[in-house]
């Protein structure tokens, strides 16, 4: 069984402050892209006495070499795998046998693009359709279990998970109402409310060869690094009217924004080089770094102005991951 495990990007991410336990409250607008893992699932023999074991492996493309396998453990630490034993214990504790899972890696890592949660939702989902269709659990579990499932691995699993439900159909969940390419995200992101589809976008996604460290970003501005107001809740007009015979963007390009972005600018220049660089030349879009960083994405409507930008990118930063994708 294959499912595609599409990145996302934030097209508007308000962090409104931590929480006693930790965590941050945030106000985001979140939306799948067309780029994507490739995850495979199938049932495994066990040795008699065992069950419940999970086999997972990472490579990259098969058609040329792949630089974002490098750093992936294949081991217990990955949430391919935490997701799989997760689903286990919440879908088919009884369930004889394991699971053999391959993820085919096309999402950078490290990128801000959620291609780990991306990867956890994609197992939660293949498992809970191939146990059913093997008939080791009586029902197709529902999506709201699953994606509750994925807010105990990440934040950006749950949303994850419905996005996956949206670009899968053959799964079994197409006529669920939750199950959308784009979410509002509360909470830490595990309450999510799909969103509907809408105008498809192109989108520009640059990545310089440095990683950001979540927490470090969290912290600055926790420290007040970031030059936002801090429990101020963003406001997304989803009716806002566009252009009268096409349908607007869930968020207009004035409301587009990214708390953390000053904070990861401030503390690696280089991503506050690359935001400079790609406002300049990319005419007719709009410039936003995604997440944490370091990834930068410009978001445009017209192909022909993200083909060009495309073009100026890959001459303007030859040692950098670009590539052009389409919301999904």
């Amino acid at each position: 069984m294959r499912i595609k495990a599409p990145a996302k990007i934030n097209l508007l991410l308000d962090v409104l402050g931590k929480r006693p336990d930790g965590y941050h409250e945030i106000f985001s607008v979140m939306q799948a892209l067309e780029l994507c893992d490739i995850v495979s699932a199938e049932l495994a023999d066990e040795k008699p006495g065992q069950k419940g074991t999970v086999h997972l492996s990472c490579r990259g493309r098969t058609d040329e070499p792949s630089p974002f396998v490098l750093d992936v453990p294949a081991d217990e630490s990955n949430l391919g795998y935490i997701a799989a034993r997760a689903a286990f214990e919440r879908f088919a504790p009884a369930a004889s046998g394991g699971v053999r899972i391959d993820i085919e890696k096309y999402i950078p890592i490290a990128a801000g693009l959620a291609g780990g949660s991306a990867d956890a939702a994609a197992v939660l989902l293949a498992l809970a359709r191939l146990w059913y269709e093997k008939g080791l659990i009586r029902r197709l579990v529902p999506l709201s279990e699953i994606a509750k499932a994925g807010t105990r691995i990440g934040a950006d699993v749950a949303f994850c998970v419905l996005a996956c439900a949206a670009v899968n159909p053959w799964a079994g969940y197409a006529d669920d109402p939750l199950a959308a390419p784009a979410a509002l995200a509360e909470g830490i992101g595990e309450r999510v409310s799909g969103l509907r589809p809408g105008r498809k976008a192109h989108v520009l996604l640059v990545k310089p060869n440095l990683s950001v460290p979540t927490k470090e970003i969290y912290g600055l501005f926790d420290a007040g690094q970031s030059g936002a107001v801090q429990g101020q809740k963003g406001t997304v007009h989803l009716s806002c009217r566009g252009r009268t015979d096409e349908p607007s963007p869930f968020v207009p390009f004035c409301e587009m924004r990214n708390s953390l972005e000053p904070v990861t600018s401030r503390a690696y220049p280089a991503v506050a080089g690359l935001l400079a660089e790609m406002r300049a030349f990319c005419v007719g879009g709009k410039v936003l770094m995604s997440g944490s960083g370091p990834t930068v994405f410009a978001y445009f409507f017209e192909e022909k102005a993200a083909a060009a930008a495309y073009e100026k990118a890959q001459s303007a930063f030859p040692d950098m991951y670009v590539f052009l994708t389409r919301t999904a």
